[in-house]
């Protein structure tokens, strides 16, 4: 059965949350990953090859949710290398 978006952040048992934009609006699931201090990542999405690793969107709505730095994984290799399927 396909679990819904809410049900996975409600989860104990996830250490991070994956979702599609179409889902819900960002705000919204920014809001709900800080209430619950679930980690999130960022991407660029780039669909053109101008815009890869451009993260000015996520910054600016990270940013503008007021988003505590300390959940987005990707500002830092350690905080991010938990959450990667490798091995050292």
């Amino acid at each position: 059965r396909k679990v819904s978006v809410y049900e996975k952040l409600l989860s104990s048992e996830i250490p991070c949350l994956v979702y599609s934009r179409s889902q819900m609006p960002d705000e919204d699931m920014l809001d709900l990953c800080r209430q619950y201090e679930v980690p999130v990542t960022t991407g660029s999405d780039a669909h053109a090859d101008v815009d890869a690793g451009n993260f000015s969107y996520a910054a600016e709505l990270l940013d503008y949710c007021h988003f505590p730095e300390e959940l987005v994984v990707t500002t830092d290799f350690e905080k991010l290398k938990p959450y990667l399927n490798c091995k050292e």
